[in-house]
């Protein structure tokens, strides 16, 4: 990593004063300060930068009695005293609120007088009787602004002095933060370009990890590569599988199996990290503030290994740890908090990948009872509430559906028929004189439908009338005259045109054609045939009575099967749909008709109460109640009868 404190601290940054001021000061900063000017040459981090800064302040400020640099990270806190002078003393409560008030107000603040507390911004250390702050004097704070963030705070505890000076020692104190506001950000441009060079190292590793299609060659090269990068003398990676970590790699090394006791030791270390969900890193640095961390395990694998260094890395994916990394360092060379951030990068980025090779180069079944052991927990366990109602909706779903039934019922297209039509046809041959009904009218038994035009038939019984009155005379003069043969010949011939009278004037009562029955008129429009000779035999009009009807219904073949005579149903008509009639089946005709592209049998059945609102040719629909079942066969029935059919064809 590079080497950061040549950039922390240029001279000419620090202490912006006045001409004057500096020529009263300089032989005091000659003789005391340049030890203090080396610790700021020196400074390697942010805090031994603010610390020698502070101490050089003082000591160029007489009227200083204390003072504070307190840093945190920017807008969330907490803030800390990173440099206190002198050393040993603690914060007195003035300086503490002072302080407090210029990061909440953004701007320069000195106060002579007691200050109220401002929210907490800051961590107050203990306070002892007897500092600074029992005295009398002014509190200055200037905040470090960078940005527009509040990095943290300046603050001194001056000797009680006039206005005038107080201006001037504020303007101390705001023109000498620049040179820490500076450090600050070249600290923080610092980190940014490191953390930059670390994403760009694990977007390498990836990229080399991907090249590899087979897991165990991807892990061996993933953990060689970083531990050459990181002069590392052995690097480890583990998954983590029922509660327990598992070595699946060694850096240098293709097979492993016989040091089972060092790889539990690394395993023990593995689980160690994932069970804080924490880096562990054994022995802690030099200088690093106590940390809770547990590292028993670790211990145990240096004192194994020989390593001087133990450092283990967990990694996640969807928010779940599947691992960890554990490297090893012979030297006593600690891990740096650049290294540090950089393995959480490329664990973070390259872990996943390589847990999903793993994944995908296990045999079949192991994937299928990963997979439902992973839904199962996902089932069982916290969140996915989606995934918990889907499964309460689909096992109510399932026993609904295997426990409730219905009526299963057959549907069909149904029209309606009279029991009776009687067909009304022309009696003889001859001419339409004229019609008064017309298809739909109701009529009774008797009306009058159509008249035929007789005048032909008129004339012919004329004549016969006047022959059979000229045969009686001959019969009459045979008779007186003895002549019996020729008075037998005569009586027959009377006897021939009796009969065709009889049948002329037979054929006339005909003319008039009239309803045999109370009914309406379903077929027939002679309106347009007034004067049109007819045929003896041709239809001229149908009726059929109203208050006997049958309902013809086109049963799908399919369903044939389910239709028994006797069975009840209803019927709704398109023409009356608000009034369902309730019918029973009577019979089944054996024959099969075409019905847009389909092949459906006849059906016959009786209406149990007809209406008089009914009418011969409506239509609709009329479903036929079978049996009780359940409703998932009721809805399925189909898709079950093609399976079935389909399995039946193609089956050898």
């Amino acid at each position: 990593m590079a080497d950061s404190s040549s950039e922390l601290h240029p001279e000419r940054h620090f202490a912006t004063r006045p001409a004057g001021a500096e020529a009263a000061e300089a032989p005091k900063a000659a003789d005391a300060g340049d030890g203090h000017w080396q610790r700021l040459r020196s400074a390697t981090t942010v805090e031994e930068f603010a610390s020698a800064w502070l101490a050089l302040l003082m000591r160029r400020l007489d009227e200083a009695l204390v003072g504070v640099v307190v840093l945190g990270p920017p807008g969330q806190g907490p803030f800390r005293p990173v440099a206190l002078a002198p050393d040993g003393l603690p914060l007195p409560e003035r300086l503490h609120a002072v302080s407090e008030r210029a990061m909440s107000e953004r701007r320069g603040v000195a106060h002579a007088g007691r200050t109220d507390g401002a929210p907490p911004v800051l961590r107050p250390l203990a306070k002892q009787d007897g500092g600074p702050d029992s005295g009398a004097g002014t509190a200055l704070a200037c905040p470090l602004i960078i940005e527009g963030e509040v990095h943290g705070v300046a603050g001194l505890l001056v000797r009680p002095t006039a206005a005038r000076d107080v201006r001037r020692l504020m303007r101390e104190l705001q023109w000498s933060a620049q040179s820490l506001e500076y450090a600050l950000y070249r600290d923080r441009a610092r980190r940014d370009l490191s953390s930059r060079a670390a994403l760009r190292t694990a977007h390498e590793m990836l990229s080399a990890v991907v090249e590899e299609p087979a897991f165990e060659a991807a892990a061996i090269a993933f953990v060689t590569e970083l531990a050459e990068l990181l002069e590392c003398e052995r690097v480890s990676l583990g998954f983590r599988h029922r509660d327990r970590s598992t070595v699946r790699a060694l850096s240098h090394s293709a097979r492993f199996g016989k040091r089972m006791n060092l790889m539990r030791r690394i395993a023990n270390a593995m689980d160690e990290a994932i069970d804080q969900v924490s880096i562990v890193h054994f022995p802690l640095p030099p200088g690093s503030a106590e940390d809770s961390q547990i590292d028993a395990a670790h211990r145990h694998l240096s004192e194994v290994s020989g390593a001087a260094q133990v450092l283990t890395v967990p990694f996640s994916s969807s928010e779940r740890i599947i691992g960890a990394l554990v490297l090893e360092r012979a030297e006593k060379r600690p891990f740096s908090p650049d290294e540090i951030e950089m393995l959480e990068y490329i664990a973070g980025v390259a872990g996943p990948v390589l847990d999903d090779k793993r994944r995908n180069d296990r045999w079949l079944g192991a994937k299928i009872a990963d997979s439902a052991l992973t839904q199962m927990r996902r089932l069982l366990g916290p969140r996915y509430y989606g995934r918990k109602i889907a499964l309460m909706v689909a096992l109510a779903l399932a026993g609904f559906l295997s426990f409730a039934t219905g009526t299963y019922r057959v549907s069909a297209d149904a029209m309606l028929e009279g029991t009776v039509q009687r067909a009304v046809v022309a009696a003889f041959d001859g001419y339409l004189e004229g019609e008064f009904v017309r298809a739909g009218d109701v009529v009774r038994a008797g009306t009058l439908l159509a008249q035929l035009d007789t005048r032909d038939l008129e004339l012919e019984l004329a004549r016969r009338i006047a022959e059979r009155q000229e045969l009686a005379l001959e019969h009459s003069r045979a008779l007186g005259t003895g002549q019996r043969a020729e008075s037998a010949i005569l009586l027959q011939r009377a006897a021939q045109v009796e009969a065709q009278i009889a049948l002329l004037e037979e054929q006339l009562a005909r003319a008039a054609i009239r309803a045999p029955f109370d009914g309406i008129v379903v077929r027939g429009d002679l309106s347009q045939q007034v004067g049109a000779s007819l045929r003896r035999g041709d239809e001229l009009f149908v009726v059929a009575p109203l208050d006997s009807y049958r309902v013809i219904l086109g049963v799908d073949e399919g369903q044939i099967a389910d239709v028994e005579p006797g069975q009840r149903g209803r019927l709704v008509l398109s023409a009356l749909p608000d009034s369902p009639l309730d019918l029973t089946v009577e019979r089944m005709t054996p024959v099969a008709e075409a019905r847009e592209g389909r092949t459906v049998f006849r059906v016959e059945a009786a209406l149990d109460s007809p209406s008089l609102r009914l009418r011969p040719g409506m239509e609709g629909v009329a479903k036929v109640d079978v049996e009780e079942r359940l409703l998932v066969l009721i809805w399925s029935r189909g898709l079950i009868d093609w399976i079935r059919l389909t399995a039946w064809r193609y089956w050898p």
